[in-house]
């Protein structure tokens, strides 16, 4: 397969705790994947001053496994594969700043993405950007078992 795929958008409010879906699955027994290779995050408003943001991408919808909630980066719970942040300085000069970002060299997305964004001061008011950049893979059935074992591993309370 060639080429990647982007993704990007605007959630507004904080979707800290409610999962944004992303489909990306082609079914059961399709031997498509993706690998997450860019992920970011930034305010919508590009003025707003001393605000801060972060976003993370999990293999699973998170509030409903019960483990943790969007404002935690839990690097121990391997649903997680991607952890971003921005910050925008009270400085005219500089704003929006995108920050560091982490991405699982190891992950590998054969269902569905989840997008769990948000700003400390509850969202600034047009929202926060999300930019991702997924990289076609094709997997065997022995590869997206196992992809599916690790995914679900820590889905145990």
């Amino acid at each position: 397969m060639r080429g990647v795929h982007t993704c990007r958008g605007t959630l507004s409010g904080n979707r800290l705790d409610t999962a944004f879906r992303i489909r990306l699955s082609k079914g059961p027994m399709s031997r498509q994947a993706w690998r997450v290779t860019d992920f970011k995050v930034t305010l919508a408003d590009p003025v707003v001053g001393d605000e801060d943001a972060g976003g993370k991408l999990a293999t699973a919808d998170l509030t409903n496994a019960g483990t943790t909630s969007g404002q935690v980066w839990d690097w121990d719970d391997s649903r997680e594969i991607a952890w971003a942040s921005c910050f925008s300085p009270n400085n005219p000069y500089r704003r929006n700043w995108s920050g560091p970002q982490l991405i699982d060299v190891d992950n590998i997305v054969h269902e569905d993405l989840f997008v769990f964004l948000g700003s400390d001061q509850g969202s600034s008011s047009r929202g926060v950007n999300y930019y991702i950049v997924l990289e076609p893979k094709t997997i065997t059935m022995t590869q997206k078992l196992f992809a599916f074992i690790r995914n679900k591993g820590q889905d145990v309370p």
